[in-house]
Parts: C-alpha cells; structure tokens; sequence
C-alpha cells in the first residue's frame, strides 16, 4: 500500500476491540449529566418549559430523580448549566431541563431514558456520517492503508449506512487497483525494489473483493518474484559483453526457468526477450568477439592457450546453431595447426640461414597436415607460404650442393625439394636451372 503504520495489512490485520466505537450515551446523556458534546446538543429533545431556567430546580430534580447516577448535583452543576444558559439557552434546556416538567420521579427517569437513548442513535448517526466523509477523502488521496484501517474497524458496526458498506466495497476496489498499477510500474520497468509487503497488502485486499481479483493478485506477485531473477540475467549479459566471455550467464537459464513457470501474457513476452538476449543476441556478439581473438592467435601462431579458448567456443557456438558451431570446429583446427606452422617456417628459415643440405621434418610433416583443413582459405594460404620457405628458400642450398654431385640416382632430399617444386609449380630463377638439371634422375614415373 501508498501508506504504511504496521507491516500488516490494513484490511486483513486481526480485528480489534474499540473500547470507544459506541459513546455511552445510556448513562452520560445531555438531560442526565448534563453533557456538552456537540452530538448531544444536536440531537432532538422534548420541549422544554417556557421562560428562563431554573439551574438550581433542574440540577436538584436530576439528582433526586435519577440517584443511581452518582453525580454531584451541588454547585458546581448548577454554575454549569448557568453557563450554558448563559451563551445558549436552548441548549441549557436541553441538557437540563428537558425533562423538568415530569410529574413524577418515575416519569422524569422514563423520560430521561427515551432521550438518552435517541441522543446515543443521532450521535452514533453523527459519526458514521463523518466516518463516510473521511473515508471518501482518504480515498481522494489514495491512503489505503488509512482508508482500510476505518473499514476494518467498523465493518460490522450495525449503525453505519449502506453508503458507508459501499464505499467500503469501493476502497477495496479501488486499492487493488492502485495497488496492482503500482507493482505492474515496477514490473514492467523490471526495478530493483522489494515487493513482498506491498504484495501482501494486495492479495489480502483482492482476497475481500473476489476471487477473480485475488487470482490476478497472485499472478502479478508471482511476476514480481520473477522481476529479480530476470534483473539478475540481465546484469550478467552485460558483464558477459563487457568481458568478452565465451559463456552464457547460468542467470540467463534461471530466469527462462522461473518464466516458464507463470501463465501470463507478461511472462511470455518476456521470457521471449530473455530467451533471444541470451540465446542468440549474446552468443552472437561473444562468438563475432571469440573468432576475431581466435584468428588473431591463429595468425601470430601464439596458440599457448588456444585449447582452453577453443573449448569454451566450440560449446558457446553449439548453443547458437549447426553453422556457428561448423565454423567454430574449422577456426579452431586452424588455431590448433597454428604453432606447428610457426614453427615450421622458423625450422625453414632457419635453415635457410644456415644453407642447410636437408630440409626440416617439419615442412613436409606440416603441409599434409595444412592440407587436410580441406578448403580454409588460411591453411591455402599457410601452405603456399610453407611450401615457397622450405622448397624453394631451403631447396636451393641443398640443389645446389648435391645435385652437381648425383652419380647414382636422386638423393634422398633433393628428391623431396624437386616433388614439392613440381606438385606445387614453384618457380624461381635462384633453383630454375638446378630442377631442370635434376630432372633427368629424380622424375618419378607416373603410376
């Protein structure tokens, strides 16, 4: 609720005894002890003697005709009802001496009863019809709790109007309402506060009103209940994007799993938006961002902890669908090729320096390998670079230092610089001269 004086609800807290709900007018009436409540002076009264009163006469007749009230019927009541009489004569008859005229003690207490007791109705009256005017100005100003609060404590008051059962049928209404738009607000801009009494408030109000409103009461807390896990998924997406990582947020998985557990039109719209956050919009991004670190490693051929990488990419890119997950098994063969191929060239180039007579294991070795990637532009690409290092770069010192000297067939790494010159249609005029020269002894047959 809008206003709050205990952590109950207004309208469902236990009901409570109000020494003070009817006054007693039975024993304390105008005519009796003289009362000077406005209620009392309002109400109607038998016609009093003509003329000025006689203060002494009335108070000595009250006190004698009606002992068992126990009142001093001395001075001090006298100087009351003369002052009384003194700014408002009517009223001093009234309270005093209306039933001055009775004949007997018996008729004056008979008559002092009847305008008791029609006294208590008017003033009782009197206050309902107050109670009604504070009740329609609380609701004017949305106090709820406040408005409720009268509600419950006069709901069975057999003296109030039906003006006053009706408007409090329309508090309950009316506070559900404004209860219900207050908690949809921070539903539907998922805010971070906390619900539970507000929520207790509202299903104990709709409960009053009917089943109707009670059951989308209890729809509507249950939402709220949602509200913080979705929150929570939502902050952690961001976190995701932010550090670039290779996982869905478990968040995310609560959230859709609580939603699925709410039948209403909010929890599906909402599960949608969560689902496509997090199934696809995020993956998305955090996969552009893994291919891109990926190819980066790829091409430096610092791969050092590219299998842990690889890992948590290949799972992400599952998630999102079988083409994601296809490039990510062909990014990663490339990365997990990556450091051979470094160190491949760096064998190449080595020996190269050095104007080795073999060429490196690792040249051969890493091509077929390169080769198997199938149709990866990259490994297109690290092969060509390859082949040129080791077959060309190093293939010249070694053509050039066995192949003058080859009596008896073709040596052994001659042999395998003149296959890779030949499969892959190097040309060079630093080797030109020497493949041709070696040609006649290491052209293999064609099978």
């Amino acid at each position: 609720m809008s206003s709050r004086s205990t952590g109950t609800s207004s309208f469902d807290a236990p009901s409570v005894l109000l020494t003070r709900s009817v006054v007693p007018f039975i024993l304390c009436v105008g005519i009796a002890l003289g009362c000077s409540k406005d209620d009392s002076a309002a109400a109607p009264a038998p016609a009093a003697s003509e003329g000025k009163l006689d203060c002494a006469k009335a108070v000595a007749r009250r006190t004698e005709c009606l002992p068992e009230l126990k009142v001093d019927g001395g001075a001090e009541q006298v100087a009351l009802c003369e002052s009384i009489a003194a700014s408002d004569p009517m009223k001093a008859k009234a309270q005093f001496g209306s039933c001055l005229d009775a004949p007997s003690c018996a008729e004056y207490a008979k008559c002092a009863m009847a305008l008791a007791a029609e006294q208590a109705k008017f003033s009782q009256a009197a206050k309902a019809t107050r109670r009604l005017a504070e009740l329609h100005r609380l609701v004017a100003e949305k106090k709820w709790s406040d408005a409720g609060t009268i509600c419950r404590v006069y709901a069975d008051a057999t003296v109030e109007s039906p003006d006053f059962k009706a408007a409090c049928d329309a508090v309950a209404a009316a506070a559900v309402k404004a209860i219900s738009d207050e908690l949809a607000a921070i539903r539907d801009k998922l805010l971070p506060e906390d619900t539970v009494l507000k929520c207790v408030d509202l299903l104990a109000v709709a409960k009053k009103v009917s089943p109707e409103a009670l059951a989308a009461a209890e729809v509507l807390c249950a939402e709220l209940k949602v509200v913080r896990r979705v929150t929570e998924a939502r902050a952690a997406v961001e976190k995701a994007r932010k550090e670039l990582s290779a996982q869905v947020p478990f968040q995310c998985e609560w959230a859709l799993r609580d939603l699925d557990g709410i039948e209403s039109p909010w929890a599906k719209s909402t599960r949608s938006a969560v689902a496509k956050e997090c199934n696809e919009d995020l993956p998305k991004e955090l996969i552009s961002a893994a291919e891109k670190g990926l190819a980066a490693m790829r091409d430096s051929g610092d791969t050092k902890d590219g299998f842990s990488r690889c890992f948590e990419f290949k799972r992400l890119a599952k998630t999102l669908s079988a083409d994601a997950a296809a490039r990510a098994e062909a990014l990663c063969d490339e990365v997990d090729l990556a450091s051979d191929v470094k160190k491949a060239l760096d064998e190449a180039a080595d020996a190269t320096e050095k104007q080795a007579e073999e060429l490196p294991f690792a040249c051969d070795y890493t091509i077929e390998r390169l080769e198997k990637l199938g149709t990866s532009e990259w490994a297109k690409g690290r092969v060509e670079t390859l082949a040129r290092a080791c077959y060309i770069d190093v293939g010249k010192s070694i053509l050039a230092k066995k192949v003058p000297g080859m009596k008896f067939g073709c040596d052994y790494h001659v042999q395998k610089v003149f296959d890779g010159v030949t499969r892959f249609k190097l040309a060079d005029p630093a080797i030109d001269g020497l493949v041709l020269q070696a040609r006649t002894q290491c052209q293999r047959t064609p099978e």
